[in-house]
């Protein structure tokens, strides 16, 4: 089985990162998309990121958190 593509994607937030989060769920192409989400106003990045994107593809990347 062949795997899919991955992809960073830093603005996931955005206008223009959250239409590029919609469209790259719809590509079969891609298996994984990691967004790193800041907390904001009290609310986690996990929870925005769960706002707008599906968990079936997108993972909340903590960009607080050291590798």
């Amino acid at each position: 089985m062949k795997e899919g593509k991955v992809v960073y994607l830093t603005g996931s937030t955005g206008f223009l990162g959250g239409y590029l989060v919609q469209q790259l769920q719809l590509d079969p192409e891609v298996a994984k998309i990691y967004c790193p989400i800041r907390s904001k106003k009290g609310c986690s990045g996990a929870l925005r990121l769960e706002k707008f994107a599906s968990k079936a593809k997108c993972v909340h990347v903590d960009p607080e958190d050291p590798v």
